[in-house]
């Protein structure tokens, strides 16, 4: 029907508003014949003028909501800058609340600057408990307070020699008694499957013990300075230890081997080992984690 009435399909917008504002000047002329007169022309085309610019105006009030989606971001970086000369926004900037932290350099300029690490420290560190270990001990054989001692976790598993390419005076977990060695004999490629008590380890695994009224089974530390054997040992072969902290290891653990190692940090750091039989670190455990020994069973 607009094409019928000779309606323009162009999407040139101008176009078709002066397309329109003439056919609108026709029709006024049409009803208004006076309009088309000579006399006082100049005067009616300001007001055919002021109409048309008036109709212009409003359409691009009421349009610029369509036509903001082509002007530039304010919010973008990208855009700040044309945002700037237009107007959008101020220029000025806008002083802001800096928090200044020490040892964090803020000038733009200079050189970063970096803390190193801390040294590390092994936990605890303290004086020890008992003055046996703090000087040359000399073994008493009654029943010992194990709130004593300053337990920190330990763990060894005899086989993982078998995976190791290293000196096997250092690479061991197991007495030399019971070394295994390559054909050659060159080599320690594992250990026998006996421990101090001559009890197997292999069956005191932590919580894969072959008897259910342990959870696992321990070597514990002779006194320091002292031939390692069981009549230096801090308890005897088949004591009973009651853990009761880390959580995650809590439960009874038989004493099954000696670990003449466990009282190394003993004058230096106060502490002894507590050394677990297991396949590795526990779940939430690490070395030097305390250990708390709530009661002992002798046998």
């Amino acid at each position: 029907m607009w094409r019928a009435a000779g309606g323009m399909t162009s999407p040139n917008l101008v176009t078709t508003l002066f397309h329109l504002l003439g056919k609108w000047e026709k029709q006024q002329k049409n009803l208004r014949p006076f309009l088309g007169v000579k006399s006082g022309g100049g005067a009616n085309y300001l007001v055919t003028a002021g109409q048309m610019w008036l109709m212009i105006g409003t359409i691009l009030y009421f349009s610029r909501g369509f036509f903001g989606m082509f002007l530039p971001n304010p919010e973008t970086g990208a855009n700040m800058e044309t945002a700037q000369r237009l107007g959008l926004i101020d220029a000025t900037p806008t002083a802001i609340l800096v928090q200044i932290v020490p040892g964090i350099n803020i000038n733009p300029t200079a050189q970063p600057t970096y803390t190193p690490l801390p040294t590390y420290t092994p936990f605890p560190t303290g004086t020890p408990s008992e003055a046996w270990m703090r000087d040359t001990p000399t073994p008493a054989y009654t029943p010992l307070d194990p709130k004593s001692v300053n337990w920190v976790f330990s763990y060894y598993y005899p086989d993982l020699v078998a995976q190791m390419d290293e000196n096997p005076d250092y690479a061991v977990n197991c007495h030399q008694a019971n070394w295994i060695y390559n054909p050659q004999e060159t080599r320690v490629i594992g250990c026998k499957d006996t421990t101090a008590s001559e009890l197997p380890w292999s069956q005191y695994i932590m919580d894969d013990s072959a008897f259910i009224e342990y959870r696992g089974g321990v070597a514990v530390p002779t006194y320091p300075d002292h031939e390692v054997s069981w009549e230096n040992a801090l308890y005897p072969a088949l004591t009973v230890l009651h853990v009761s902290a880390p959580e995650q290891i809590a439960g009874d653990y038989l004493v099954v081997d000696l670990c003449g190692g466990c009282n190394a940090y003993a004058a230096s750091h106060g502490v002894m080992f507590l050394d677990f039989l297991a396949y590795g670190l526990p779940t939430g455990v690490n070395f030097w984690d305390p250990v708390i020994i709530d009661s002992v069973r002798y046998p």
